[in-house]
């Protein structure tokens, strides 16, 4: 007889790819209250890294888990033997990284850019926790507004919602309580998994930015190239608001093709115009993101 399967949609917590495993039903029998570990080697969502998922007896996930390296445990002749102890390579690896990527490490990929996502166009946002974990966010709330132009930035922060294991033994259960309370927010969990995304649209160009951003070789330049992206984002926006001003109602298709012609240094096609739409109806007017016929 053959092996049942779950299919389960995982993403990468280091780079936000995506991709659908099978795990075999068998692994959820009798766990009630547990948290199922899985680890995902190299190959299995991505090609670059390896990680933990955590589901619960539903095979709901519920987090992730990364290694920063793997390292072998010293011998004992050698530390006989007076050789000098290993240097501690978590402490180096947390000093030489960058905000930036500390961010991405802590929080995970998907994470992040879906925070930068509501940020920039004025959604509430939440991240959800249990109050035995202390969790610092001050610093960047301060990166991320500060590569924000001035015009667009909101009051919205990421606010912390703690709830208590021994009430809520089940952290699924409370995440289900607070997505259905705030349907209208982006959720995560200090485990680097998404809980809720309240928009329709696709934020793969918020992913490419961080991507190349993270490609940088410093801190500064990660978020110059961060800040930069979001300028010209910006200016795409100020083209499209400057030509529908001019027009009672224009197909989506048509809108395109004349924001290309006009901008010849930007390429604007059908995801681009619908993540700017979007920006427009949330942080300007939705009266004017409606002359967009789709």
């Amino acid at each position: 007889m053959s092996e049942a399967f779950k299919r389960i949609s995982l993403a990468c917590p280091k780079c936000g790819i995506e991709k659908s495993v099978k795990v075999p039903l068998e692994l959820f029998n009798g766990k009630g209250f547990g948290i199922i570990k899985i680890q995902v080697p190299l190959g299995g969502v991505c090609e670059k890294h390896n990680f933990l998922v955590l589901l619960n007896k539903e095979g709901a996930v519920l987090g992730y888990e990364t290694f920063d390296m793997l390292v072998s445990k010293p011998s004992e002749a050698g530390k006989e033997e007076g050789y000098p102890e290993e240097p501690n390579l978590q402490e180096e690896l947390q000093q030489s990284e960058s905000n930036l990527q500390k961010y991405v490490n802590k929080f995970g990929f998907n994470c992040i850019v879906g925070y930068l996502h509501s940020k920039l166009f004025d959604y509430p946002s939440y991240l959800i926790c249990r109050d035995d974990v202390e969790v610092q966010i001050d610093e960047m709330e301060i990166l991320f507004n500060g590569i924000i132009p001035q015009t667009y930035r909101n009051s919205h922060k990421l606010n912390v919602v703690l709830f208590d294991p021994e009430i809520y033994p089940q952290p699924g259960y409370y995440y289900a309580l607070s997505k259905n309370r705030h349907q209208d927010a982006f959720i995560i969990n200090p485990n680097r998994h998404v809980i809720n995304v309240p928009w329709k649209t696709n934020i793969d160009y918020e992913k490419v930015m961080l991507r190349n951003a993270l490609s940088e070789n410093n801190s500064q330049n990660q978020v110059k190239k961060l800040s930069e992206y979001i300028n010209h984002f910006i200016k795409d926006v100020e083209h499209t608001v400057l030509f529908l001003k001019s027009v009672k109602k224009i197909k989506e298709k048509d809108l395109i093709n004349s924001l290309n012609q006009a901008n010849p240094l930007t390429t604007f096609n059908k995801p681009r115009l619908r993540l700017i739409r979007e920006f427009i109806s949330k942080q300007i007017t939705p009266e004017l993101a409606s002359k967009i016929i789709i």
